[in-house]
């Protein structure tokens, strides 16, 4: 956007030969991870020239990475949805803090790891974060617009991408 990197992406850095695969805003990196990359993105991107850096990964210890990543994922998105200027598509902090506490609910009960919901239960979330749905066959007919199956597992932040596509969608 405007010649910035912005929004989802990922970025070879050659000389440490590592990927950062996330969320981008005005050209800043703002949350996701940073890894080695994949024997693809090695060949399609290391050249041979190119000086390389001794760059260890630390080792990762929080309990629950993909929770951390989710929750500053969905900030991240909706921060970005506001400076756009579709600020319809903004959900507030507290719609976000809401729809973690009725996701995390749903989640304990429908995975072994508390982290994924089925796509059939992301109704619930959905209301939790202010998302006019009209009907079940609303979320029926996205479902099938992104070819999903009913049990199809979603993380905190995909769940707050399907509202934010129905708010945009309901913008137009």
């Amino acid at each position: 956007m405007n010649g910035m990197k912005e929004g989802s992406g990922k970025f070879f850095y050659a000389s440490t030969t590592k990927v950062y695969e996330g969320e981008w805003a005005e050209d800043q990196p703002r949350c996701g991870e940073y890894r080695e990359p994949t024997p693809d993105e090695e060949a399609r991107f290391c050249e041979s020239g190119v000086r390389k850096q001794q760059f260890g990964l630390p080792e990762l210890t929080l309990v629950d990475s993909q929770e951390v990543l989710g929750l500053a994922t969905a900030a991240v998105r909706s921060e970005n949805a506001e400076r756009r200027g579709i600020a319809s598509a903004y959900m507030s902090p507290e719609a976000l803090a809401e729809a973690k506490k009725v996701f995390a609910a749903l989640a304990s009960e429908a995975s072994k790891d508390g982290t994924t919901i089925p796509f059939a239960q992301v109704l619930h979330v959905l209301y939790a974060l202010g998302v006019s749905v009209f009907s079940a066959q609303n979320v029926e007919d996205l479902r099938n617009e992104l070819e999903l199956p009913l049990d199809q597992p979603l993380r905190y932040s995909e769940c707050v991408d399907i509202g934010q596509l129905i708010l945009s969608q309901q913008m137009q």
